[in-house]
């Protein structure tokens, strides 16, 4: 009965892990791509802007206009006249139709689809901006993910040795060796222990949540992250001139975007006090129901020519200057932006590096702190030292650990924004 009891734990528990649902970061990235709302936004932008272009490429076609019209009435609006008119008139019917194909438009046509294009690439780019962006962020969130769980495994650990001294200790009281208040000590430093555990796993759950929400998936306590934070390397290989990639981030390519915009808007509008040509056929019919009165259609040839002439010294002066700044402060923004890509992709560099020594002067500190408790466990139990240095000691690693584990954490997401700022995110 007792081993069908063990059996039936063990089954439960086995079936318990199978049901946690289990999350690697890319599975993560993948989720959020799928179901991140700016990024379905953006896809639909790069769909509005397609329609856009197909609008423009219209102007290029013939255009082709009906027109019609009956009136009717109880009464006569037109009376009879004798000799004239037999019967009076009380309807009336007219059919056109015009076809007309644009020859010259001032560079509109053109330039407006041009701007169609361009548009598309602006949408793709932020798209591509927007991808970038979730997954720099959905990273950062699982990294801060892994980096609570690290610290909580490390509080635990630590509270584990003070256990265990405390039993030690327990059995020195017992034999008189110590007073009573040194177990009372050890005692005091095991709920601070247990006090920061708690801490840290509402830290988790609450970034948990937040997690879950930002990719778009149903919050569950239970989920387990899979991946683990990368060893920490010398960043110095991954160094990239900013000259080098600045023309290629998406951030450059929006601000080119936004000159060309402008220029291409000058265009546009100069297009407005430009000479215009068009050729088209006309034809209409008009007449009376059941009265035998009306024509035939006949279409006619027609040619259209405007030149727009007081524009040039009147309101249009005034608007072409005015698009002549607005082209102006778009390339001072360009050169602006220029220089603050490049000091932000040198600043992020200098947190990486900074970040690894940080990392590494850490690494030493905790070979010394490891090594200063041993010999503090040591003096203690020879009577060399008290208990005051020992818990000192042993507070000292604990802390030199838990830095470690965030500085871990903080190479990494520094490392991941280097990426994102020099456009190499996918690598």
């Amino acid at each position: 009965m007792r081993n069908s009891i063990i059996v039936m734990i063990l089954a439960f528990a086995f079936m318990k892990a199978d049901a946690q649902q289990k999350l690697s970061l890319q599975q993560s990235k993948d989720i959020a791509f799928d179901k991140n709302i700016s990024i379905k936004n953006g896809g639909l932008q790069t769909g509005y802007a397609s329609e856009g272009k197909e609008a423009a490429s219209a102007a290029y076609y013939p255009k082709v206009d009906f027109n019609g019209l009956i009136l009717g009435g109880p009464k006569d609006f037109v009376p009879a006249a004798s000799g004239i008119l037999p019967k009076g008139i009380n309807n009336f019917y007219l059919g056109s139709v015009m076809a007309q194909q644009t020859l010259y438009a001032g560079g509109k046509i053109n330039t407006g689809n041009a701007l169609a294009k361009l548009q598309i690439e602006v949408s793709q780019t932020r798209l591509k901006q927007i991808k970038d962006s979730v997954n720099l962020i959905t990273e950062q969130k699982y990294l801060q993910l892994i980096d609570l769980g690290e610290q909580y495994k490390t509080v635990l650990s630590n509270q584990k040795y003070l256990d265990t001294l405390y039993k030690e200790m327990q059995d020195f009281l017992k034999s008189g060796l110590i007073a009573k208040n040194e177990l009372l000590k050890v005692k005091v430093k095991i709920n601070g222990l247990i006090l920061d555990r708690s801490k840290i796993a509402n830290m988790k759950q609450v970034a948990l949540l937040d997690f879950c929400q930002f990719i778009g998936l149903t919050y569950d306590p239970e989920i387990i992250l899979t991946d683990s934070i990368s060893q920490v390397a010398d960043p110095a290989s991954l160094y990239i001139k900013p000259e080098a990639v600045l023309t290629g981030t998406d951030d450059y390519k929006l601000l080119q975007h936004g000159v060309s915009a402008e220029e291409l808007q000058t265009r546009l509008k100069r297009a407005d006090y430009m000479p215009t040509a068009a050729v088209g056929l006309s034809g209409a019919v008009t007449g009376v129901i059941n009265k035998g009165i009306g024509n035939t259609f006949s279409p006619v040839a027609v040619g259209v020519v405007a030149i727009p002439i007081s524009g040039w010294w009147g309101t249009g002066k005034h608007i072409l200057r005015q698009r002549k700044i607005a082209e102006n402060i778009a390339s001072n923004n360009l050169a602006n932006g220029e220089n603050l890509l490049r000091v932000r992709m040198m600043r992020s560099w200098y947190d990486l590096t900074e970040a690894y020594e940080q990392y590494s002067i850490l690494e030493e500190n905790l070979l010394s702190a490891s090594e200063n408790l041993k010999v503090s466990r040591d003096n203690y139990k020879s009577g060399l030292n008290n208990l005051t240095d020992l818990l000192n000691a042993q507070a000292d690693l604990q802390q030199t650990e838990s830095q470690l584990v965030d500085a871990k954490n903080n190479y990494s997401i520094k490392l991941s924004s280097y990426k994102y700022v020099t456009g190499k995110m996918d690598q």
